[in-house]
């Protein structure tokens, strides 16, 4: 009889003593925020980011950096990027950790660039083969949306100026029919001068219609549906005389890098021969997707 109320006392106090039981469940931590000090740069160019993170449960974080290639310089919450010696869109990320090997990660893509030159000198040496009177302006910036002066002194060309607003507008007012927003006596893209094999040569890929948000790709400067809103004004440098020679410039094709990079194919008349290294001022809407 004693042994049966001992069994019972002991099943009682483990019932009632599970119902205490609690076995903690520890939380992953959780990056709040994953920052860069800039999202494009140029090759060779150190820049900062910063992984913001927080744990529930207070535990020590650390941080893994990751990145190929570009060079991750320090180590904690903040480190230095360093950029390659190529141009291309790299992503750098963040893993942090707790001391229970709970984890969490993000990323950050970085666009780099300056330094397409193996592409610029195939598409140089292409049209360098016979007397085309072509001109080929690399526009590997960001912001197009600037004038000329704005642009960074690091710049590899020489600035050119376009017309302001005002001009622009009153001479459209006087040569272009109402509502139209392509037929400046610049445009000409009625030829192709790349064809499917040539292009595949000298970009890597065939090219897509329309034009794609990665990769080197053909833009159809006609194509009127946001794909690409062109609004390239005159050219202008000092001692150029806009009233004679504002229509000696055409822009035949179009090629762009992901979506901040260019090539501009400029065909130009012999009346004007323009010097290699000039930038164009151009906004544009071109990315569909």
């Amino acid at each position: 009889m004693k042994n049966f109320i001992a069994l019972v006392i002991l099943v009682a106090l483990v019932v009632a003593c599970s119902d205490e039981i609690f076995v903690p469940v520890n939380s992953p931590p959780t990056i709040e925020s994953l920052k860069a000090d800039s999202t494009i740069i140029a090759v060779n160019s150190v820049i900062s980011i910063q992984c913001t993170a927080t744990d529930p449960d207070n535990d020590d974080l650390s941080f893994e950096w990751i990145s190929a290639p570009g060079t991750i310089q320090g180590e904690g919450a903040t480190v230095c990027f360093l950029a390659p010696e190529v141009g291309a869109q790299f992503a750098v990320v963040c893993r942090v950790s707790d001391q229970n090997n709970n984890s969490a990660q993000s990323k950050v893509t970085i666009n780099v660039i300056g330094n397409e030159s193996l592409i610029y000198q195939k598409v140089i040496d292409y049209f360098s083969r016979d007397d085309w009177k072509l001109f080929i302006v690399d526009t590997t910036y960001s912001d197009m949306d600037v004038f000329p002066e704005d642009f960074p002194n690091s710049t590899p060309f020489e600035q050119l100026n376009g017309l302001d607003q005002i001009t622009f507008k009153n001479y459209r007012m006087e040569n272009q029919k109402p509502g139209s927003l392509h037929d400046y006596p610049f445009w000409n893209s009625e030829h192709e001068l790349l064809k499917n094999k040539e292009f595949f040569s000298i970009f890597g890929h065939e090219m897509k219609w329309p034009a794609s948000c990665s990769g080197w790709d053909k833009l159809d400067i006609l194509y009127s549906v946001n794909t690409w809103t062109n609004r390239l004004l005159f050219l202008s440098k000092p001692g150029f005389n806009l009233q004679k020679n504002q229509a000696l410039l055409f822009v035949s094709e179009v090629y762009r890098f992901y979506d901040f990079g260019y090539f501009i194919i400029l065909k130009k008349e012999k009346e004007w021969e323009v010097e290699k290294g000039i930038r164009i001022w151009h906004s544009d809407f071109h990315c569909a997707e």
